[in-house]
Order: structure tokens, then C-alpha cells, then sequence
């Protein structure tokens, strides 16, 4: 039982993960396949990455917690 909601548990993480790469870079390239908006597409990348570290900078201590918490949810079985 426990394994079973482990492995759910690991399913369920992978695949959203999943869902917002495929997401985020289906965004990315119909913004580069439009000419009108190629600066758009470009600059969304960069402008995500640096939200993104200032995000991380700004939450430190609950995203330490939060990956604390997936981090014991992926490998909790092995205990």
C-alpha cells in the first residue's frame, strides 16, 4: 500500500513537472514562429529566469521547505 502511493505520489510530481515544461516551451516557440512578436519570444526566456531568481532569493526559506518536502515524498519508500 504504502509503495502504491509512493509511486503515485512520484507520478503525479513528474507529470506536472511535465505539463509546465511542455507548457512554458510550446509558449516560447509560438512566439518565435510569429514574426510580430519574435521579441516577445525571446525575451521570455531570459525575463523567466531572472523572475524566477529573484522569486527564489525573495521565498528562500519556503522553497528550501518545499523541496525538503518533495524531496522526503520521492524518496520516502527507500526508507
Amino acid at each position: 500500500m504504502a509503495n502504491e502511493l509512493v509511486t503515485l505520489t512520484r507520478v503525479k510530481v513528474f507529470g506536472r513537472t511535465a505539463d509546465v515544461l511542455v507548457v512554458v516551451i510550446g509558449m516560447g516557440v509560438i512566439l518565435m514562429t510569429t514574426p510580430g512578436v519574435r521579441q516577445v519570444g525571446t525575451s521570455l526566456p531570459a525575463s523567466a529566469g531572472v523572475a524566477g531568481l529573484v522569486l527564489g532569493l525573495a521565498a528562500k526559506v519556503a522553497l528550501s521547505n518545499l523541496l525538503a518536502g518533495l524531496q522526503i515524498a520521492l524518496v520516502w519508500a527507500t526508507w
